[in-house]
């Protein structure tokens, strides 16, 4: 289910002209007014639905079903990475560097993965054709290999028609058939031998060891 589709509450946050709203789960998340997905607070284990939301200065305060309050600093709302291996460990991307050193992981990319069969409807693969047509006016390519992955004929056709697709092969991405693919661990690699250690970031739901990498 897509975040606009668990939305319980949407409120407006004057001060920084954008959209704070609440789902189903228990998540906060911040919109712009084009209603473009900007950030989200950390996943939680369990779904507890916030119904009630207000904005006040920095900070979004949330009530959920069961009572409990809430209380959001909207500096704090960032993008979180989930994994590696498990769906469980998510950390902001702000602490990935730390997390980089202290677990010994590659600092390394060497593939990113955007779609599957479950992230990648058109409104997934709009929001990466939006940053890719941010980093073309910059001058800028993917350095780390992009592949992407409608997740269905009729969304691989939207997106060439609307010139989403020619967006992502402009910076160098490669979109891929809309079947079955990387996510379920059928994914010929090149790039690296059996055995090396290496890191890829994806869109999945997918986190296991045997999905994708060697």
């Amino acid at each position: 289910m897509n975040i606009q589709n668990r939305i319980l509450r949407v409120v407006y946050a004057k001060e920084r002209e954008c959209l704070i709203a609440s789902d189903v789960r228990g998540r906060v998340h911040k919109f712009d007014l084009d209603l473009n997905l900007i950030q989200s607070s950390p996943v939680v284990t369990y779904d507890r639905p916030v119904n009630s939301l207000f904005v006040y200065g920095e900070y979004v305060f949330t009530k959920d079903r069961f009572g409990s309050i809430g209380k959001w600093d909207l500096d704090t709302l960032e993008p979180h990475i989930v994994g590696p291996h498990t769906p469980d460990l998510a950390r902001p991307v702000s602490a990935m560097a730390a997390a980089v050193e202290a677990e010994g992981y590659p600092a390394e990319l060497s593939s990113a993965l955007v779609g599957s069969c479950t992230n990648s409807s058109y409104e997934d693969i709009t929001r990466t054709a939006s940053i890719a047509r941010q980093a073309a006016s910059a001058g800028l390519r993917v350095k780390t290999p992009l592949l992407v992955t409608p997740g269905s004929e009729r969304v691989r056709a939207t997106i060439e028609r609307d010139g989403l697709l020619a967006d992502l092969e402009a910076i160098g991405a490669t979109v891929l058939a809309n079947a079955c693919g990387p996510c379920i661990g059928q994914w010929k690699r090149d790039d690296v031998e059996e055995g090396d250690v290496n890191v890829i970031v994806n869109s999945y739901n997918r986190g296991c060891r045997s999905s994708r990498s060697r």
